[in-house]
């Protein structure tokens, strides 16, 4: 019986106790035969098989399994033993202390200290240091940290609980005077090592069982309290994650350290200044606070990082940093003059608390008159809030009112009322046509997927049979954009104009087999993925592709638009499409398109519906004057009609109403948005008109809500009531929801397809292209946004912050159509977690007051319910406001007054929390405009909130302001 039929037979009749003799007398010839058997049967067991599968098909054991890992111990190298199963189990288990008497493979130390990042394997410390012991391994330091913080941990089998051990660290000398202060220099998971262990006992509050120990070692004089005053304090500056950096400075504060010893750490303490969690920061200054008075602390490091510490986020930082630095210029007046100037670095933050402390401080120090005080003053003049400038008035050269200031710094920041919109070059040559096609489908532009399919029409009677094969690349992109593998900007449209432009180079190959065997080829290569299997792509393959997936989809108007385009393909027909976009992001020119329309009047062809609809929505309805010259010139009956309705030159719709969709659309499409009497008998009617327009009621509520929570001291689960807000759309309680039935039993407009059905949202990459679909009306698109994506202040899913984030990336690039849900929209985002959502809401609201299409009222009356109950911390807002929204101009100050207005006259009368803030914004406001508190229900509710000790101040001032 050879080696390997012997070893086949030990593992088969499992023989455990024939195996270690077996391994001991194989040569190393030997152990290479095996090695494959063995790596093959490790392979089998690693991907989740049940037993070997072998000959004889005989189910295997878990003792045959872990005969076999004692196998590629012995038997494999290192690369291939890290490949088996139990590689890092086995090392702990009684038999390897066995094998190691006999074998020591000369890799054992580079395995143990290779698996440092190793998810699933943790060596236990006295394993380590019996095998260290025994002269078998050399452990990383690395490797001896992350096994540290469990070896206090015991598991009582009889109570069915954790108990915790700190006499297991006296077990061995070297532990206590090296190894524990590894955890002080390498990263572990020290701070929540017990995290899914049970204990009989409740740890004091705010602090871990390791913590207890740490301290309890120190008392008991077991371990240097020096050293651990040191360490700690080093270690939440090691770049650690920001919990355990936390840990270690929680560490060192619940040590309670003396004046003494603090003076000893001075060098340290300065060290910790320039950590990055601001937890460490703040617990360093204070202990500075705290050794500042002694005549043995040395100031002059601290004066070097106060620039640094007076620009830091945190508030808390800033002023502890104002106080040290006060309590130095008293104590050491020859600094002085270098703390009020070191002061000024704190009018970088938009506070009113801080920029009165500082400059209350510069005024201690500084004289009226030092020359160097001015130039230091110079680049925060844009930032100084009037109560710190007031205070500073007699320091500064030439120094305006509040008023004056606003006027002359702000000025040039006021911008023409009047947008401009980009145009859209148009397709010059059939390389720019080649190069369009190249990148239609990656999402660049919004307008691509309207620019190409017409850009196609107006060329194909130009393309010469040279050309036919350049559009080969576009052809296999196009081929390979499928759901399956979209990229980061691609969607369903995506899909849907890859899917059109497979169909037209089909129609291309079919009318032109000579000059398309270029673009033949390609198609072979990928046949449809159509229900019918067909070899090539034929005629109907482009609906059978999409007509069960979009066509009662909010992508539905852009294949009955991509179906209009083929049609005039196949045909071919010369006229252009009317919705083909003039301007971006999907604007079309009144101008241009009346001109499309007096094309099709004068060579007596209908539009298609669809276009016809969506060019009417996308019409930018802003100097029409010249469409309305043209219409009445050139264009006769109900387009006529149309158009000079669409262009406001006749209020009220005149018939005939033959294009009943097209007159609904224009009406849609006018800022007035209202019902009118000669539309009564159109079928969309039958809806309450906020179906199409998106002008809902909407609420902001708290609300009581059950849960099911542990209490982790008695190990039950009870039922506990708690609170949340929410917000919610409400729709007419006569709309009829849009299943497929009703929408089939009537003619469909764009509306009907833009409403959200259960399980199908706009993917986010696909918003922007579909809210261009109605520029003009984004109200209905944004209403449900704000139904599925804003309902709560947070973010559950990423999902929902993608699709927030989509939405308010449109219509930033829109700005037009702005009705009661936009408004509604844009103040939500301003209280959005999420600084990037909440930073565009702010580029709207500047670019709204711009252009006079926003009305801030509207703006403010949302934040006030929305903040009448605390729906979000109206901190949110109050910081945005004072890091992008104030002192842009005085026309946007005004405006920002009467945001802030109407959101007060909304608050209840119990004030909420941080509304001191947003009183302190007001007050600056009303400075910077030179205004007074006139709004009746503003002074009643000031007057309601002075008897509250917090704001009493704050109301007062701005009540004596009236």
């Amino acid at each position: 019986m050879n080696v390997i039929e012997r070893f086949k037979e030990i593992i088969a009749k499992e023989l455990e106790a024939e195996l270690l003799p077996f391994l001991k007398a194989l040569s190393p010839d030997e152990k290479k035969q095996l090695t494959p058997l063995i790596k093959t049967w490790s392979q089998e067991y690693r991907a989740y098989r049940t037993g070997f599968e072998q000959e004889d098909e005989t189910a295997r054991t878990r003792l045959q399994q872990e005969m076999v890992q004692q196998c590629a111990f012995v038997c494999l190298n290192r690369a291939d033993y890290e490949r088996s199963v139990f590689h890092g189990w086995f090392l702990q288990q009684p038999v390897f202390k066995e094998i190691i008497e006999w074998y020591v493979p000369h890799w054992l130390s580079d395995y143990v200290n290779g698996t440092i990042d190793h998810e699933f394997i943790r060596w236990e410390y006295n394993w380590l240091m019996d095998a260290v012991e025994i002269g078998i391994l050399q452990p990383s330091k690395e490797i001896v940290t992350k096994s540290i913080p469990a070896i206090i941990f015991e598991y009582d089998t009889k109570a069915r609980h954790y108990v915790c051990k700190p006499e297991n660290l006296l077990k061995r000398p070297i532990t206590l005077l090296e190894h524990i202060w590894y955890l002080f220099q390498y990263e572990s998971n020290l701070h929540n090592c017990d995290r899914f262990f049970r204990f009989d006992e409740i740890p004091e509050k705010g602090r871990s069982r390791w913590q207890s120990v740490f301290l309890q070692l120190a008392a008991e004089g077991t371990i240097d309290r020096q050293r651990l005053l040191k360490e700690s304090l080093l270690a939440s500056n090691k770049n650690f994650n920001k919990v355990l950096s936390g840990w270690f400075i929680q560490l060192f504060t619940d040590c309670k350290p003396t004046t003494v010893e603090l003076i000893a750490l001075q060098k340290e303490l300065i060290s910790v200044l320039n950590a990055p969690h601001s937890k460490s920061v703040n617990a360093a200054l204070n202990a500075i606070k705290n050794i500042q008075p002694e005549a043995a602390f040395n100031s002059q490091p601290l004066l070097d990082a106060a620039p640094a510490l007076l620009a830091s986020d945190t508030k808390a930082i800033v002023q502890t940093t104002l106080s040290i630095l006060e309590s130095i210029s008293r104590q050491q007046p020859q600094h002085a003059t270098n703390i009020g100037l070191l002061a000024c670095h704190a009018f970088i933050h938009p506070d009113d608390g801080l920029q009165q402390k500082a400059a209350k401080l510069i005024t201690a120090v500084i004289k009226p008159g030092d020359a160097s005080l001015p130039e230091a003053l110079e680049p925060y003049k844009t930032t100084l809030l009037t109560s710190a400038r007031k205070l500073l008035t007699g320091y500064m050269e030439s120094s305006p009112s509040a008023t004056q200031s606003a006027s002359a710094i702000y000025a040039e920041n006021e911008t023409p009322a009047n947008k401009e919109l980009v145009p859209i070059k148009a397709i010059a040559s059939i390389d720019e046509l080649i190069f369009l096609a190249s990148q239609a489908f990656e999402n660049n532009q919004p307008w691509h997927i309207a620019v190409f399919p017409a850009a196609l029409v107006q060329w194909q009677q130009k393309i010469q049979p040279a050309d036919w094969q350049k559009f080969e690349p576009a052809l296999q992109r196009a081929l390979k954009t499928k759901p399956a593998t979209f990229t980061a900007r691609q969607g369903d449209l995506d899909y849907l104009l890859a899917l059109f432009f497979i169909q037209a180079c089909a129609h291309w190959v079919s009318l032109y087999p000579q000059q398309t065997k270029a673009l033949r080829k390609q198609l072979e290569k990928f046949p449809p993925a159509a229900p019918s299997s067909t070899a090539t792509y034929t005629p109907s393959s482009f609906h059978a592709q999409i007509e069960t997936h979009y066509v009662l989809n909010p992508c539905g108007p852009y294949q009955h638009l991509l179906d209009c385009a083929l049609q005039k393909l196949q045909q071919p027909d010369p006229l252009p499409l009317l919705s083909t976009p003039t301007h971006e992001p999907g604007f079309i020119d009144a101008l241009t398109l009346t001109e499309r329309l007096v094309q099709y009047e004068e060579s007596n062809t209908p539009p298609h519906d669809m276009d016809l609809q969506v060019a009417i929505s996308r019409c930018y309805l802003h100097n029409t004057g010249p469409a309305i010259d043209l219409a009445e010139k050139k264009l006769g009956g109900e387009y006529r009609n149309l158009l000079l309705f669409l262009f406001d030159k006749h209020p009220e719709p005149q018939p005939p109403f033959q294009w009943r969709s097209a007159w609904m659309i224009a009406s849609l499409t006018k800022k007035q948005k209202r019902t009118y009497k000669a539309f009564g008998s159109f079928p969309w009617y039958k809806q309450p008109f906020s179906y199409y327009s998106g002008q809902h009621q909407w609420e902001s509520v708290s609300e009581a809500f059950e849960e099911k929570d542990l209490d982790r001291k008695k190990m039950e689960v009870r039922t506990v009531t708690r609170y949340r807000t929410s917000m919610r759309v409400i729709e007419h309680p006569n709309t009829i929801k849009a299943d497929n039935a009703s929408l089939t039993n009537q003619p469909l407009i764009i509306g009907d397809y833009l409403r959200f059905k259960k399980y199908v949202s706009i993917s986010h990459n696909d918003f922007h292209r579909i809210l261009l679909l109605t520029p003009n009306n984004p109200d209905p698109l944004l209403a449900d946004t704000l139904n599925t994506c804003l309902t709560w202040p947070q973010f559950w899913e990423e999902e929902d912050r993608k699709g927030a984030t989509a939405a308010v990336q449109a219509l930033h690039s829109t700005m037009e159509g702005f009705g009661n849900m936009a408004h509604v929209f844009v103040a939500t985002c301003m209280l959005s977690a999420d600084k990037t959502i909440a930073n565009l809401a702010a580029e709207i609201w500047i670019a709204g007051v711009n252009n006079n299409t926003i009305s801030s009222a509207a703006i403010g009356e949302a934040l006030g319910i929305h903040e009448k109950v605390e729906f979000a911390p109206i901190k949110r807002f109050t910081d945005l406001v004072m890091q992008r929204l104030i002192r842009l101009s005085p026309r946007h100050n005004r405006e920002l007054q009467l945001v802030i207005e109407q959101v007060l006259k909304q608050l209840p009368g119990e004030p909420i929390t941080n509304v001191k803030k947003l009183l302190e914004v007001y007050l600056e406001l009303l400075a910077l405009n030179n205004s007074q508190v006139n709004d009746p229900s503003v002074i009643d509710k000031l007057n309601s909130w002075k008897g509250t000790k917090t704001i009493q101040k704050i109301a007062a001032t701005l009540l004596a302001s009236n």
